[in-house]
């Protein structure tokens, strides 16, 4: 069996938790996709893997406590706390999930929890190293995809934008979709920049009233469809114009894309983009995290069967 890096791990392991009703709600930080960590990084750590001094893995994972314990409620000063009561007693379920992934569980232990922001409870899941798992490696570069062309979500990134630019492109933006190929690309769908300029639309006639009434000059970029072109234009000044392409993606779809510089797009970890996609001959809004993993191969504990090409979806 082909190993497997740690981003991809704890995917599966964050997967698995939310399909057992264990999942994170809150929308704040603290429950981050880290993978591979230094064996002397502790503390909050949201989905991370480190190795212990004995060579057990130390997994530490985040779930929200309020559908699952009780909690005693009190206030510090003018601030109102919550603690959970008991919340060792999601340990048996979360070891459980652990061995649903061909993982041998030494100690789950309860290792924090937040009080006041939300429910975070974090939990140290203390196991040996399963096989398919590979070495720590904390860049954790991506695993090799089987494919040419990889599905994934893009989040905003305001990296290599200038100043006047960077808030104006992606404050308010959706989670987008697209592909990515191995020459490190990033190709958006139509879908995705239809939402992209319907975002950018609105953001510019905010800026530009909250502009006009501090007597400031306000310019950004602005884009728009010219037929199948994606024009940029920035001082009613053409700037870039991208034609599109055709790919074959996984699932033997054939998808429009246009490129897009890579600064201004990150892939995330997790696949949950908020704009409809093609998959398997349909579109879709949204896939499972095993659907979307067979684009590493079918290798992995979590694996469903890859579609025959051209099959229908079951």
């Amino acid at each position: 069996m082909a190993t497997i890096g740690g981003t991809r791990a704890v995917l599966a392991v964050k997967a698995a938790l939310e399909e057992a009703g264990l999942g994170r709600t809150s929308t704040m930080g603290g429950g981050g996709i880290a993978g591979w960590i230094p064996s002397n990084q502790f503390g909050s750590t949201g989905f991370s893997i480190r190795r212990e001094k004995d060579g057990s893995l130390g997994w530490n994972v985040v779930i929200s406590g309020e559908p699952h314990l009780g909690y005693r409620r009190h206030r510090s000063g003018d601030t109102d706390l919550h603690t959970p009561v008991n919340p060792e007693r999601l340990c048996p379920r979360i070891r459980r999930v652990f061995e649903s992934l061909d993982i041998r569980v030494e100690d789950v232990r309860v290792s924090g929890w937040q009080e006041h922001w939300d429910d975070d409870v974090e939990y140290l899941v203390t196991t040996a190293h399963p096989a398919w798992l590979g070495q720590p490696d904390p860049r954790n570069r991506p695993d090799p995809a089987v494919c040419d062309h990889v599905l994934v979500g893009f989040a905003r990134s305001a990296a290599g934008v200038g100043p006047n630019q960077a808030e104006w492109v992606h404050v308010g933006l959706p989670t987008l979709v697209g592909y990515t190929d191995k020459a490190g690309r990033t190709l958006m769908t139509r879908e995705s920049l239809d939402a992209f300029v319907a975002a950018s639309l609105a953001l510019d006639e905010r800026k530009r009233a909250e502009a006009a009434r501090g007597w400031k000059p306000f310019q950004a970029p602005s884009y728009a469809f010219d037929g199948d072109e994606f024009v940029r234009r920035f001082r009613d000044r053409e700037t870039d114009r991208v034609r599109p392409e055709t790919i074959t993606n996984f699932w033997g779809d054939e998808v429009e894309v246009w490129q897009l510089p890579k600064r201004h797009f990150a892939p995330t970890p997790s696949f949950r983009p908020q704009v409809p996609f093609l998959m398997q001959g349909e579109m879709r809004d949204k896939a499972s995290f095993a659907e979307i993993d067979i684009q590493y191969g079918a290798d992995a504990p979590w694996s469903v069967e890859p579609p025959a090409p051209g099959a229908p979806r079951p």
